[in-house]
């Protein structure tokens, strides 16, 4: 292998060549992938990271998703924590590994297409704390069959193209705008459009086919169409506070964007214009601005600065720009670590553990998931956290009569009341309530004094750990 120079590379005149450079390149990547998701395996899984985890550990289990474990999100990460949860060893660092594994692959599909030096932003872009908060988020899962699907409608590939369309889709719905881009890719080449339809169709077929042979399609579409129909229609205003983490993640792709300015787009360029647009008519419609919604969009912006690192200026900004969202991100994840719920989970996981027998399960009530990772226990009832029951128009009476009817069948040994935690409730009246009025989208509905009148006839408060309050059951 040649030697390149430092310079060469971040300027991005050059290269590494042949089988040395293409392992030198990958390692690069792994590298820079793990580097960025780093915190997830210092501080533990996120929220949603966690309830991922959980449900893969369910699937184990011989549980179906939505039927017996709950979640709103297309069926792909669940499969990635599954495959996680059935090697040796916790769930979470292994889960945590693919995230690691998977961004760095996006980044070599992705240096086909710009090169290795915008490749490499784009992963620290979008493994970065702000957007993925350290793994396990099913927007990292789909980038990778999104570049993917780019790539090969580049390269006229038109059914391949949409079959890893699809299979982004079942990762995340926020790989929507995707098509788009794929359709300007097509232009007017209606065989172009039809390849693409079809790989796209067979795989959301085969996801809908196999969800209704395993008799949950139901299911599948109540939480996937319903509950998310209602979740849109909920409070949006508490998200707003998000904002600022896409300026922070995109401030490196964004800050080359300038240097190519007024160059004449191809139509891959195009076809990055116009998914970055519907992206954010997609955000816009949802009235959603999480800032993990922003991994995704690493690639098209990619795309679009191809050719600016070969100018000395545009690799100097970008240079700096890396630095700075790296500084900003590991600071806001240093902020977070005292109060991250990964780290909570672990010492709330750890008491559990020690006081219940591994065929124990156990209720979190709250967004703490993690909590089942960390205690190594199943969860009791098909929800494992306490949106579902507390979301305006989903929720119903009929709904929490049914499962807390489940829950007396089968008791908890332990409840774990995490919503104690908000210090938003007075310490007389944080007894198992929804999230805050303005917290979690405004899902924030009350029906619960069912569940609460059986915890009080049921169970008895021993401890509590960081403001999580933890209930034993009483045997009578």
């Amino acid at each position: 292998m040649t030697a390149i120079g430092a310079t060469d590379l971040l300027l991005g005149r050059e290269e590494p060549s042949g089988r040395l450079g293409e392992v030198a390149a990958w390692l690069l990547l792994l590298a820079l992938s793990l580097f960025a998701l780093v915190p997830g395996l210092l501080l533990g899984p996120i929220q949603d990271a966690g309830i991922f985890g959980t449900l893969g550990e369910q699937l184990v289990r011989g549980e179906l998703p939505y039927r017996d474990a709950w979640d709103h999100k297309p069926p792909g990460a669940y499969l990635v924590a599954a495959a996680a949860a059935l090697l040796p060893g916790p769930t979470w660092p292994a889960f945590w590994m693919a995230s690691v594994v998977w961004l760095a692959a996006t980044g070599v599909v992705l240096r086909r297409i710009v090169g290795l030096a915008l490749a490499g932003i784009a992963v620290a872009s979008m493994g970065f704390y702000p957007a993925s908060v350290g793994g396990g988020l099913t927007e990292t899962f789909a980038a990778l069959p999104a570049a993917v699907a780019f790539l090969l409608a580049c390269r006229s590939r038109w059914v391949a193209a949409g079959l890893a369309a699809g299979l982004a889709l079942s990762f995340s719905l926020q790989a929507a705008p995707l098509l788009i881009a794929l359709v300007v890719l097509a232009g007017a080449r209606p065989r172009a459009l039809a390849g693409g339809l079809l790989g796209v169709s067979v795989v959301i077929g085969s996801v809908v086919g196999v969800l209704a042979l395993a008799g949950i399609l139901p299911h599948a579409v109540d939480a996937v169409v319903t509950y998310n129909r209602f979740y849109l229609e909920s409070d949006r205003t508490g998200d707003l506070r998000i904002a600022h983490y896409f300026a922070v993640v995109l401030l490196p792709l964004g800050a080359a964007l300038p240097f190519v300015a007024g160059r004449r787009w191809d139509r891959a360029g195009a076809a990055a214009g116009a998914w970055i647009v519907a992206s954010a008519i997609l955000i816009a419609l949802q009235g959603r601005l999480w800032a993990h919604y922003v991994i995704p969009l690493a690639i098209p912006l990619a795309v679009l600065a191809r050719g600016a690192l070969a100018r000395p200026r545009a690799a100097v900004a970008v240079g700096l720009a890396t630095v700075a969202m790296a500084g900003v991100s590991f600071l806001v994840a240093a902020q977070q670590a005292p109060v991250h719920g990964g780290r909570i989970g672990a010492q709330v996981g750890a008491w559990v553990q020690a006081r219940t027998d591994p065929t124990d399960t156990i209720l979190v009530w709250g967004v703490d998931a993690g909590i089942y990772l960390a205690a190594e226990r199943a969860p009791t009832g098909r929800y494992p956290y306490d949106l579902p029951l507390v979301t305006h128009g989903y929720a119903t009476t009929s709904m929490i009569a049914t499962w807390v009817e489940g829950l007396d069948a089968a008791p908890p040994r332990v409840i774990v009341d995490a919503e104690a935690a908000s210090g938003y409730w007075g310490e007389d009246a944080d007894f198992l309530r929804p999230p805050p009025p303005g917290a979690a989208g405004g899902r924030d509905l009350d029906l619960l004094d069912p569940f609460r009148d059986w915890v009080r006839a049921n169970y008895e408060l021993v401890t509590e750990i960081e403001g999580r309050k933890i209930y034993e059951f009483v045997a009578e």
